[in-house]
């Protein structure tokens, strides 16, 4: 008995020895990740504070599955980086900042999946341009009549009433990636200074519109346009652009010289459809209250136009506002409940 007590015991003391002597391994592995975010974006020709952005405040970082794409560790860093603790192994790697107001992303627990795009503009928004898409789509029903009536056999190329859905511009989206990347397993006393860099840069486009005829400028209290054939969305690791087209919702402004119209727009891009027809198609208000609706085809100046400005030299005429011109129009009530707390 006393023998294999002292036998156990000898055991003991070995096992205890080797666990002091054998150096630990880190289940995960501590990296600084620096981040190196590009806002060098396309210059913006007429409205400068394009350029004049400030970095975004919380980007995510996804280390995923290479083959699958599926995340397996996810971070977030500020927007010059920050510490990560990942398990060991090789991952693909993608970050991307995400507090943005009218860019969403979906699918974004998988690599390959992950997509950013724009919602649609509001009931409200669509209630304002009630009259203006009326219009718009009349004279697009009454352009491919006329196309049909001159041409013996119907083609592609025709005009078509626009169905696609109208949705906000993009935020910009700045994304980084790195494949095949190795987390190391450290060991006990091992150096610790392991530092990843990532460059990231933004998705979106930049495009430019100048209206350079433009007569009765002081008569102008508002302008809305409608650029037709954008893509949907795009992926955020391939940066693919989708082929779903949009209609693209923003505003444009008088010029400086009086003369003009201006804008400065963002965009995934257009679609990569060699078919696609981009349109652009204005809704000016007077301050009489009248409303001039102007179409324009511009499909020819989105193709090797690297300074991504778009010149339209076709007049627009303004006239001098009627007196008592303002005919708003209401749409039917909707019942609205509720608690008043008195």
């Amino acid at each position: 008995m006393k023998r294999n007590t002292l036998i156990l015991c000898v055991l003991l003391l070995l096992f205890n020895t080797g666990c002091i002597r054998r150096p630990f391994v880190e289940d995960r592995t501590e990296i600084y990740l620096s981040l190196k975010v590009n806002l060098d974006i396309q210059p913006s020709v007429l409205t400068p504070e394009e350029t004049d952005m400030a970095l975004p405040e919380l980007f995510r970082v996804c280390l995923c599955d290479r083959e699958t794409g599926e995340l397996v560790y996810e971070d977030f860093v500020g927007p010059e980086g920050g510490y990560i603790y990942p398990k060991a192994g090789t991952y693909n790697l993608l970050v991307y900042n995400f507090n943005t107001e009218a860019t969403l992303i979906r699918n974004e627990n998988n690599l390959y999946t992950a997509e950013a795009f724009t919602g649609e503009i509001s009931k409200f928004q669509k209630s304002q341009l009630k009259r203006f898409l009326t219009v718009r789509r009349r004279a697009y029903e009454l352009a491919k009549k006329k196309k049909t009536k001159t041409d013996k056999v119907s083609t592609e190329n025709e005009t078509k009433v626009p169905q696609e859905k109208i949705v906000n511009e993009p935020d910009h989206v700045f994304a980084g990636r790195k494949e095949n990347l190795v987390i190391p397993q450290l060991q006990a006393g091992a150096n610790r200074n392991l530092v990843i860099e990532v460059k990231a840069k933004t998705i979106v486009e930049v495009w430019n519109v100048k209206m350079t005829h433009v007569e009765g400028c002081q008569y102008i209290s508002n302008v809305n346009a409608l650029m037709t054939g954008m893509a949907e969305s795009s992926m955020l690791y391939s940066e693919k652009d989708s082929d779903r087209p949009v209609t693209l919702f923003f505003g444009m402004k008088v010029g400086k010289d009086h003369k003009s119209l201006i804008a400065s727009f963002r965009t995934f891009g257009k679609i990569p459809s060699s078919l696609n027809y981009l349109e652009l198609d204005l809704n000016i208000s007077d301050s009489g209250g009248q409303e001039h609706v102007n179409h324009f085809d511009v499909t020819d100046q989105f193709t090797g136009n690297e300074e991504h400005l778009i010149i339209v030299n076709q007049p627009i005429v303004i006239q001098p506002p009627k007196s008592g011109g303002f005919a708003p129009e209401v749409d039917d009530w909707d019942d609205v409940e509720t608690d008043i707390i008195i």
